[in-house]
């Protein structure tokens, strides 16, 4: 299972984020917790990569589970 989830802000990465991000980055983990809890996950992962590692332009998070 993957999941790949966005802020409602663009930001580019996570080295350009300020305490405005902050209700953004925190409404992704705060689904990303709810994805793991409705889907009963207990083994995954939950990163993002930095500019040199993105395909994707935009700060995102991967939920891997087995």
């Amino acid at each position: 299972m993957h999941f790949v989830l966005f802020p409602k802000q663009d930001i580019r990465n996570i080295a350009d984020l300020t305490s405005v991000d902050q209700p953004y980055v925190m409404g992704c983990l705060a689904l990303a917790g709810d994805l793991i809890r409705a889907h009963k996950l207990v083994n995954y992962r939950l990163h993002t990569n930095g500019p040199g590692k993105q395909h994707v332009a935009y700060l995102h998070f991967h939920i891997v589970a087995d």
